[in-house]
């Protein structure tokens, strides 16, 4: 699954909330769970640094993957994304898969001194860079040595452009749905990523992981509710995007979702909207309980 690391109720809170849905999807044998990088606070979100709250999961799981969803790398030094990747990869027993980003906030580029319109080429600078040091090619050589590392980079893209590059370098793919405009809807859009996933696989890319907002419920109170709350966030004439419902009727949607079924990898993120703790657990459970009878052909984690 994917945490945003948000909420009204401050970073602390946020964080002590999301070591506790890393322990919950453990659990439930999600196969992995991820972290999503925000800075200045825009949306309630609280994580700047990923790759530190990631080694305090690493002590507080076992077994599940830890993932970046994502670093945006075109702000990083790639030695220094190296090193503190290296030492999470190392805490967590080699649990790390590390997705990186262009980055798409013009606030934090012009906070680092640095062109927003240029970053697409920074970043796959770092990228290939951050590829040698984990390898173990740069001089110095990276300590500790994490070269299985090198293998489970991902790139979160929504272009054709920077999926195609991706393809050629051998990394993985994480896309989700961009906003939707009032006027357009989510289907139009889990099309277009359908087809970007078609490009990425054709091209021989590695592997492909879809990114889906939902919340599963039984009871009908909560599903009102965060539908609520979304049309709130979203304001007046948007289009729902968040799949709410129960355990079957979410399966039997991502049944039908062109992108899940190309996908190998399924990333729930329960968080939305500020839904409470109770209620992102139980729709962890519930939807983990509904795939283990096979709900879509994609891995959910």
């Amino acid at each position: 699954m994917i945490c945003h690391v948000s909420g009204t109720d401050g970073a602390a809170t946020a964080f002590d909330r999301t070591i506790r849905l890393a322990q919950v999807a453990e659990e439930a044998e999600y196969d992995s769970f991820w972290v999503a990088q925000h800075r200045f606070g825009t949306d309630d979100a609280h994580l700047p640094a990923p790759l530190v709250l990631l080694a305090a999961l690493a002590r507080e799981t076992d077994q599940i993957a830890l993932g970046t969803a994502s670093v945006a790398a075109a702000l990083e030094h790639p030695r220094r994304l190296a090193e503190d990747s290296a030492v999470v990869e190392v805490l967590s027993g080699g649990r790390l898969e590390l997705g990186l980003g262009s980055g798409s906030d013009p606030i934090a580029s012009a906070a680092w001194g640095l062109d927003h319109d240029h970053r697409h080429g920074r970043f796959w600078d770092v990228v290939d860079e951050l590829r040698e040091l984990l390898v173990g090619a740069g001089s110095p050589r990276l300590h500790p040595p994490v070269p299985g590392l090198a293998d489970r980079l991902w790139i979160t893209a929504g272009s054709g452009d920077t999926v195609m590059t991706a393809a050629d370098r051998g990394l993985g793919l994480i896309a989700g749905r961009r906003r939707v405009r009032p006027g357009g809807t989510p289907a139009e859009e889990d099309v277009r990523v359908a087809a970007l996933f078609d490009s990425f696989t054709a091209a021989g890319g590695r592997q492909v992981a879809v990114s889906r907002p939902i919340v599963v419920t039984e009871e009908p109170s909560v599903a009102d509710w965060v539908a609520a709350e979304e049309r709130r966030v979203r304001g007046p004439g948007a289009p729902l995007t968040v799949h709410i419902g129960t355990a079957q009727e979410i399966a039997s949607g991502l049944d039908g979702d062109p992108g899940v079924r190309r996908a190998d990898h399924l990333l729930v993120h329960t968080r939305p909207v500020d839904v409470p703790l109770r209620v992102e657990e139980t729709s962890l459970r519930l939807l983990a309980r509904q795939q283990a009878g096979g709900v879509a052909s994609s891995t959910l984690t």
